[in-house]
């Protein structure tokens, strides 16, 4: 099983523990499966559900959307509508959304260290990196 992001908000999948919000998937987003996470085409490494939070699409808050991709609720609520699209799944208010907490168990160092290279010059294009 697999987890993918094409976005990279608040630089969280450099951190050892990450969380995201997702469309429920009661097989793959149980504690201690084990997933496969791709940044893109990118493989990061492999992580653990550590723990796990489920609630209806009508609760996203301005808090947990700016903690999970650094953007009031609306912008996460119409990625997870995207989402919800592309997989063919109708989503309503009542539908059920995971908070994931994941933690790095194995990491493709190569790959972060250039793409939080990379990352640090999107931040700071104007600022030379020793990195």
């Amino acid at each position: 099983m697999e987890i993918r992001f094409t976005n990279n908000y608040n630089g969280k999948l450099f951190n050892e523990n990450l969380s995201t919000v997702q469309l429920y998937d009661a097989e793959r987003f149980c504690p201690g499966s084990l997933l496969d996470l791709w940044y893109n085409s990118r493989f990061m490494g492999k992580v653990k559900v550590v723990a796990t939070r489920h609630f209806q699409f009508r609760y996203i808050t301005d808090g947990l959307s700016f903690i999970d991709i650094g953007q009031p609720s609306h912008y996460l609520a119409q990625l997870l509508k995207n989402q919800a699209l592309n997989e063919k799944q109708i989503l309503d208010p009542h539908t059920l959304i995971t908070q994931v907490v994941l933690q790095y168990i194995e990491r493709n160092m190569e790959m972060h260290n250039y793409l939080i290279k990379e990352h640090w010059q999107q931040l700071f294009p104007h600022q030379k990196s020793e990195l």
